[in-house]
């Protein structure tokens, strides 16, 4: 009988690595980087921008014009796809030209930089950013604080060697 039982819990263990390791990963992809992003530039200003189901919208950054000491908030209202974990962004107009790009390190994580050409001022303003996805959409794992797909598995092969 015990034999049966410890056959079952191996069984189910598997179906469980298997459910977490591969189709909990690829259903969630897509929404793994949902919901609020907050950050500063290199100048120590702040960005924020929000991702909804694989797209960067809207985008709001300040950037300091150190030519002309002014502090500008630029807010890119259009939809950025991200593809392969990363999102670009340009557009010019009579007074500006900008180019914004941004990479996801991880679930929480993501950097970039930010490129602002004044024409008036025939000033450049080049900056790097940081930003941390914020609330409850953030994966938590209780050992490091990352996202932890595999933690069911490794904690099925612990019980499995237990017997």
């Amino acid at each position: 009988m015990l034999n049966r039982i410890n056959l079952l819990i191996i069984i189910y263990n598997i179906f469980l690595a298997l459910f977490f390791i591969v189709l909990i990963p690829l259903a969630s992809k897509a929404t793994e980087l949902n919901g609020l992003w907050i950050g500063a530039t290199s100048q120590g200003l702040e960005l924020s921008f929000t991702v909804n189901n694989g797209t960067v919208s809207p985008f709001n950054i300040d950037i300091l014009i150190t030519d002309s000491f002014r502090e500008i908030d630029n807010t890119i209202k259009a939809e950025i796809e991200i593809i392969d974990q990363n999102f670009h962004y340009s557009s010019s107009d009579s007074a500006s030209t900008s180019e914004l790009s941004g990479n996801f390190e991880s679930s929480i994580s993501a950097k970039g930089s930010y490129i602002y050409f004044d024409k008036q001022y025939n000033s450049t303003e080049n900056v790097n950013w940081e930003a941390k996805l914020q609330g409850n959409n953030q994966p938590v794992s209780p050992n490091n604080n990352e996202s932890d797909s595999g933690g069911c598995f490794v904690n099925s092969i612990i019980f499995l060697l237990n017997y």
